[in-house]
């Protein structure tokens, strides 16, 4: 007997035999232990890595189901390996939209310096 078994259960009646409750409560326990993961509860449960929110969720996720033993720790290194790459992929993402922000503003300021150099007469130089 487990000892995770034996924390639960009271312990058998003096006849060996488990109460039904505790046979119940051993029973629940074994098939939880022996469920596994298929194809429509993940792509159910797993949320897609589009944002970091969802990243961390879906590691969180990995976690709890590699610590349940749901998920052996090559497939929860794979899918913590995309979720790397899924972040660094938004965040390569995010880095672009922001040069290219600024890459506007630097060729809307320099119309702008060009424009008033048009525009402003020269000065004297004070000596």
């Amino acid at each position: 007997m487990t000892a995770a078994v034996i924390a639960t259960a009271d312990g058998p009646a003096r006849d060996g035999r488990f109460t039904q409750e505790v046979a119940r409560e051993m029973g629940l326990r074994s098939g939880r232990a022996r469920q596994k993961l298929n194809l429509a509860r993940v792509e159910r449960e797993l949320p897609p890595f589009s944002t970091p929110g969802e990243i961390r969720q879906g590691c969180e996720l990995i976690q709890r189901w590699t610590c349940a033993g749901l998920l052996n720790g090559t497939a929860a290194g794979a899918a913590v390996r995309a979720a790397e790459i899924g972040l660094r992929t938004l965040e390569a993402a995010t880095t672009f939209e922001a040069i290219e922000a600024l890459r506007a503003d630097v060729q809307a300021l320099r119309a702008e310096r060009d424009r008033l150099v048009r525009v402003s007469p020269p000065r004297e130089a004070h000596l």
